[in-house]
């Protein structure tokens, strides 16, 4: 296959191509396909349909009549700007899309996975709410193949991402198996213990069932200090500094810990304002609206810290009750079933501090409670490795695709045998 320079047009954003086919032509990207802003249809006006209509990334739902005949290929326009989707049969494309009126001569499936390689999110306007102008994208100037070659292209590329998607999808498979490993394993183990033949007696409430014989069941605010604090709600966003005392939020929870890196910060004169939040090390954090229920453990404190108002501070006695333990107890399907029955709210679900004060917490012997946090430790390390690994083949899988698409479509891989 002979290959010539790519072209060069200070607008073209494909100019980093390299070489291309020979026999492949260049063009403005309007004389390839045109764009076309989707159509008005406010959400209140959906009628339930066959239809899908099709927003900035992908469905938002369904009506009964459509506005483009099927297939139509869509970029997101505003909101998810330049999210690309395809969908075979007829749809309804929402103003916050952009969608193909017109392929000429152009294979729409080709189209999809040529826009796909274009950073289509470089071209958008506006500072707080970026849109794409379709008059941009339409100068853009692309190098395309026959027809026939595209539809070779496009088949060969849908079936490499079905059966990268199906590798994707098992591996997925293989995660969500892992995470409920994980957390069956310690919800058993805060409730029955290590050993496996110690005796049981009824719980005392209901939904928790039988315990050890020899743990107690107490509610947490007989052996912790739980705090929140309603304040800081007329802390603007620029009294945020670039340094000081940490501000923390459930934003910043990150893996069970806070990412102290993405933290925002306050003045000091804010910070002594509520010493009754102070965070420190041993503190368990757990947002009680919004993502109910989420968890941090202060393992460290890179400097002064405190938190926001969506969330309180459990600290425990750390003479009765091992931190490392409680967290454990409060990332079990024990402790979000309780958060089930106790949300409450009409907005939004919230969980009162007075519900968490009143959680019947298990209560082991202190040494058992050492041996049972670091068994848990040990064994969710080991599982959360396995995870990552799976996730990272994830990613290559997903980059892999990424650049079969780019080396397909920029004609690195010659076809026109198959075409």
């Amino acid at each position: 296959m002979k290959l010539k320079p790519s072209p060069t047009q200070e607008n073209n954003t494909l100019n980093r191509l390299g070489d291309v086919p020979e026999h492949w032509q260049a063009k403005r990207l309007k004389y390839a396909f045109l764009l076309q802003r989707g159509f008005d249809l406010p959400v209140e006006d959906f009628v339930e349909g066959p239809y899908p209509v099709c927003g900035s990334n992908g469905i938002i739902g369904y009506h009964n009549q459509y506005a483009a005949l099927g297939p139509s290929v869509t970029i997101g326009r505003s909101g998810s700007v330049g999210e690309v989707n395809y969908f075979e049969n007829n749809c309804w494309p929402h103003n916050t899309a952009l969608y193909v009126k017109q392929y000429f001569q152009s294979y729409p499936k080709f189209v999809y996975y040529l826009l796909k390689i274009i950073d289509l999110k470089s071209l958008s306007e506006g500072t707080a709410v970026g849109t794409l102008n379709r008059n941009h994208i339409h100068n853009l100037m692309i190098v395309v193949p026959p027809s026939k070659e595209q539809k070779t292209i496009a088949d060969y590329l849908d079936e490499k991402s079905e059966n990268i998607d199906s590798l994707i999808s098992k591996k997925q498979r293989q995660i969500q198996l892992l995470q409920e490993k994980r957390s069956t394993l310690i919800s058993h183990v805060v409730t029955k213990g290590l050993d496996l033949n110690a005796k049981m007696k009824d719980s005392g409430v209901e939904w928790l069932g039988e315990v050890p014989k020899h743990w107690e069941v107490q509610k947490l605010k007989y052996n912790s200090y739980i705090k929140g604090r309603v304040g800081w709600q007329n802390l603007r966003s620029e009294e945020f500094t670039d340094f000081g005392p940490f501000l923390v939020t459930g934003m910043h929870f990150k893996d069970g810990d806070v990412d102290w890196s993405a933290c925002f910060h306050i003045t000091e004169d804010r910070y002594v304002m509520a010493p009754e939040i102070y965070v420190k090390v041993g503190d368990i954090l757990i947002t009680k609206d919004g993502s109910i229920g989420k968890l941090a453990f202060i393992s460290s404190i890179p400097g002064k810290a405190s938190l926001n108002s969506h969330l309180l501070i459990i600290r425990p006695n750390k003479e009765t009750y091992y931190p490392r333990f409680m967290y454990h107890l409060l990332a079990s399907n024990v402790f979000q079933h309780f958060i089930l029955r106790e949300q409450s709210g009409t907005t939004f679900y919230g969980l009162s501090q007075e519900s968490i004060e009143n959680f019947p917490a298990l209560f082991p012997p202190f040494d058992e409670q050492k041996r049972i946090a670091y068994f848990l430790d040990k064994e969710t390390i080991s599982i959360d490795k396995t995870i990552q690994i799976i996730h990272t083949s994830i990613l290559k899988l997903q980059e892999y695709r990424s650049a079969l698409i780019s080396a397909a479509v920029t004609g690195k891989i010659d076809m026109r045998q198959e075409a």
